[in-house]
């Protein structure tokens, strides 16, 4: 009986310190809330064409938000979104959309809209797959999807063809689109930290890319298409399962692809080398110890015969 009553008294005292508690996160999530209505007013009433509502911890926008059509940039970065209305579409003349560190697990199809858009940053959230529409953004140039579970990335990338930066470093990809070979204005292009194990070969059609990592990935050949790949000049690949080393690409082979054949190349005289030290220094130093052994038995039966009686 006084277990059940002490028991009844702690539930009691824990359901009383979450009602205590409770005022005061909401007070905080109202405050934040507020505060964010508070920009958007002061957005409206000056025109403004920015707007920032970064560490909010908002988990929903104030719908107020989307009557600002004029703006060109808005920022949202380090909040709890974990969706986005479909009303970001109301939002036609932006050209910078920054979303990273939410919760983000899609973006909705209505981004097509945003057709002035030129910069997308939606690093650090939890998106798996990305809208077929996203290939609607003609304008867009620099795209920072690193840090997300991404599986695969839609073909209609293809289609974006001012794209300059392609972000997608950390992600889950296993392959890359034919329709890559498309984007015929990339300059960077990061894909390290993910699980692909090939690159299509129309990524030789890339040539303007000036900067490529493939670093931690599972790729076990490079396409020969590689060659078309002029303008290199940092070129990543290290921590990959690669087993060919192409000796040769044809009459021109790009500096950084070059320096990488080299690299290896030395790397693998090195590794050869290096073991067949190992061997011969280990043969020798197998025989000088049976050498000694033996020297050390011979001189102790020696020994041994001189303390032997003379015959009589």
């Amino acid at each position: 009986m006084i277990r059940r009553e002490r028991s009844i008294i702690m539930i009691a005292m824990v359901i009383i310190l979450m009602m205590l508690r409770l005022p005061d996160a909401y007070a905080q999530d109202t405050a934040n809330y507020n505060e964010a209505l508070q920009r958007i007013y002061a957005a409206a009433a000056s025109a403004a064409t920015e707007l920032a509502l970064d560490g909010l911890g908002l988990s929903q926008l104030p719908p107020e938000l989307w009557y600002l059509t004029e703006l060109e940039s808005l920022h949202l970065t380090h909040n709890q979104l974990v969706t986005l209305p479909p009303q970001i579409g109301n939002l036609g003349n932006l050209k910078t959309l920054v979303l990273s560190f939410n919760s983000l697990q899609t973006l909705p199809p209505e981004i097509a809209y945003l057709q002035q858009l030129e910069a997308l940053y939606v690093e650090n959230n939890a998106i798996s797959s990305l809208p077929s529409t996203i290939g609607n953004l003609h304008n867009l140039r620099l795209l920072y999807l690193g840090h997300n579970e991404l599986t695969a990335v839609p073909s209609q990338i293809g289609t974006m063809g001012q794209l300059q930066v392609l972000y997608l470093k950390h992600n889950r990809l296993e392959q890359l689109p034919p329709e890559i070979g498309q984007l015929g204005q990339l300059v960077y292009v990061d894909l390290s930290h993910n699980n692909l194990t090939s690159l299509p070969n129309e990524f030789g059609n890339l040539m303007t890319i000036t900067e490529l990592d493939l670093s931690a990935n599972s790729l076990q050949h490079l396409p020969s298409s590689l060659v078309n790949l002029r303008s290199l000049m940092t070129f990543d690949v290290w921590n990959n399962p690669l087993v060919v080393r192409y000796p040769t690409f044809g009459d021109y082979i790009p500096a950084q692809i070059s320096a990488y054949i080299d690299d290896q190349a030395a790397y693998d005289r090195d590794q050869f080398w290096g073991h067949l030290r190992d061997i011969v220094l280990a043969i020798v130093v197998l025989v000088v110890l049976m050498g000694g052994q033996h020297l050390l038995l011979r001189r102790y039966y020696l020994s041994q015969l001189h303390q032997q009686p003379a015959w009589p």
